[in-house]
Parts: C-alpha cells; structure tokens; sequence
C-alpha cells in the first residue's frame, strides 16, 4: 500500500533510532525512507509522451529555483510535477498520467473541518455552481474533503463514477482550532475504514485509543499527502473568493456583489482549540510535523517557543467525558524528547501567505510541443 508507506518515514526513522539493529538493516531502512519520500521515482524524473509512453528518464538534481535539469529548455521557470503513483491516488485529471476525463472544472479539498462549507458558501454567493462533499458535485465541481483520494466506495453518500477535476486546490485552516473540531468526526467508526484505506494512523491500534490523537495524526497526514501533490494552496481565513474564481479558470461566473456568507456555517460544539503544548503532549513527533506543516502554511505564533514545550501531566482529551480513558504517553511529564534541532528560529523565518490567502501557487502540468509534459508554477 503506498499510501501508507508514503507516510511512515516516522516510523522508520524511529526504528532507525534502535541502537539493536545491526548496519546492514539500518541501510536498507534508509533505503526505504528515501525511496519513499521521492514517491517511489527513485529520484527520476519520467517525461512522457503523449501516447503516455516514457520517452526518457534522466536523473534530477536539487535546484533552489525548482527548475528540472531534465529540461534544461525551461530552467528557472519550471517544477517538479508529482509522480503518477500519487496523482492516480486522486481525483486530479491529468493527461500525463493517464487519469479519466476530467467531468468538473474545480475541486478544493482539505480535512474535514476546516471551512469547506463556508468556502462552498462563499462561492455559490459569487455565481459558482458548487456542492459540498455530502452531494454530488455540481456544474462547476465540489468542495470536499472525502475527494482528496479517489476512492469507489469512499465516506459518505458523494460519488463521482471515476470522473476527476480539471483544477484542485487545496485549502487549509489553523491546525489549533480545526484540530480541535475535528474531535467531532466519527474517525474510529463511519471514517475507519476510509481513513485506514489512504493514510497511515497509529491510533487505530493502540489501546485504549485517543480520538485527540487519531485527530492529530488525520490532519497531518491528510495535508503530507496534498502537499507532495503540490496544488494551489491557501488559507481560508484570508483569501479571497475572486482569487479562486481566477486560479480555477472561471472567472466569467464571478458575480462581484454578493450576500454576506456567515463564516460559523456548520459550526460544531467541540471543545476549546488545542494549545501547541496540548498536541505536544499527544504526540511530540506528530506535533512536530504539524508545527511544520502550519509554518509552511502562513500560521505565525509569536507567543510559542516550539523548542522549550514540555509534555503536560496529563494526555489532553477531546471532550471531559473522555478523561476518565488513560491513553498512552508519548513523552514524561516536564520533558522534550523530539525534535533534537531547533525548528522554532527556521519556522519564524519562512514568510507569511501575502495577503489574499495563497501560500503555494502549485506545480500545474502542462503539454509542450514536442508532446512532453512539463511542471510549471502556479
């Protein structure tokens, strides 16, 4: 199952970590680690033709501009697409891969709450013909968590009979609060066997679980694998509805006098956001890659020294009922196990989204004249 080896580099470095594993294990585990994270390439890229039949695969070097050397006509102005491997896991039409014929200009896909029915709102407000991810989509696509993956007999009553979308966005929110409403989902029943289908959760097989962690754990690894797709990428709290009318090619629907949208649509009673410290606590690994993830997103917060948290006395929970639940630790009261390096200066220096929302503007495929595919920026 790819899907989950793409996101157990955890795991394996934890392994890694065991003074008991003889050389020769360790190297292959490193093997492993690095195959995986090149999505199973190898580190090559794979240029097609448009037949779909490799024409050459010519080893790629790390270029700061993002350009590949496998094309040198379009150096500095040119991406790394995704490997087919991981666009075939989704719903993205893609020529170069082969996918099915894409039946809706757009879909923006995220973690369940994280304002997609607010987004769908926003939309429709201004001329998109969209549905959230309980219907099916619409004239103008979907907005839905669940079409993250392609997947036939996926959560919910929403199908798309294996049709795919011509753009993806992926849209994100503040991990504190959105973690916290996550709290809500069913992840241990109705989602189990979706979830367990696409992504790696150690929570389903611990005991007693902690729904606060499956939740940690569902937002990370969610978002790892929307971001090694490389899609357009925003935050909801700041960007505008025109701008995504414009990144997804439909300009001409866009209405600019519009209703007010209320933004608490579908609003949940759950418990308070989580505290960094809180999430810490839950998983100091997992926590470190969602402090990550966030600071790569935009999210500043000034007020939290990562590199000083210490694990709290108690593993937080999702609701007060659930306290009398003892979950496992991950870490001693008053200690910082993970990670050994700094991260706290490096996340302070990335930059913040500029100030319509979008912090990616994505890797987006297109056909070259000699029948060849090629990454271009968003």
């Amino acid at each position: 199952n790819t899907g989950r080896g793409l996101t157990m580099t955890t795991q394996f470095v934890e392994i890694l970590e065991s003074p008991k594993l003889t050389p020769l294990i360790s190297l292959c585990l490193v093997c492993l680690i690095l195959f995986y994270r090149d999505g199973g390439s190898g580190g090559r890229q794979i240029v097609y033709s448009s037949s779909g039949e490799a024409t050459n695969c010519k080893t790629t070097t790390n270029d700061p501009t993002g350009a590949s050397s496998s094309h040198p006509e379009n150096k500095g102005n040119s991406c790394e697409l995704p490997s087919c491997e991981l666009v075939l896991q989704s719903r993205l039409y893609s020529e170069r891969c082969g996918t099915s014929p894409a039946k809706w200009p757009l879909l923006i896909t995220g973690t369940p709450r994280s304002a997609t029915v607010y987004a769908t709102n926003l939309l429709r407000s201004h001329g998109m013909k969209v549905q959230n991810d309980w219907s099916n989509p619409l004239q103008h696509g979907s907005v839905s968590w669940i079409f993250a993956f392609e997947d036939t007999d996926n959560f919910g009553p929403a199908r798309t009979g294996g049709g795919t979308f011509q753009h993806v966005l992926h849209q994100v929110k503040d991990p504190l609060g959105s973690i916290a409403s996550m709290c809500t989902e069913p992840i241990f029943s109705g989602e189990s066997a979706f979830l367990q289908r696409h992504v790696y959760m150690p929570s389903f097989y611990e005991q007693p679980r902690s729904l606060a962690r499956a939740a940690l754990e569902f937002w990370v690894e969610w978002h790892v694998y929307l971001k090694k797709m490389k899609l357009p990428t925003y935050k909801v709290e700041n960007v505008t509805a025109e701008s995504i009318f414009q990144m997804s090619h439909l300009e001409g629907v866009f209405h600019e006098t519009a209703p007010q949208v209320s933004s608490s649509t579908n609003a949940r009673k759950h418990r308070p956001p989580f505290t960094w410290q809180e999430l810490y606590t839950l998983d100091p690994r997992m926590a470190t890659r969602a402090w990550r993830l966030a600071t790569e997103f935009g999210y500043e917060y000034p007020a939290v020294d990562f590199d000083e948290l210490t694990c709290l006395p108690s593993v937080p929970v999702c609701q007060q009922e659930d306290a009398p639940v003892k979950a496992q630790r991950k870490c001693k009261a008053g200690t910082h196990p993970f990670p050994r390096e700094r991260i706290s200066r490096d996340a302070n220096l990335r930059k913040s989204a500029n100030p319509e929302g979008w912090v990616d503007g994505g890797c987006i495929e297109e056909k070259t004249g000699n029948n060849t595919y090629v990454g271009v920026p968003g």
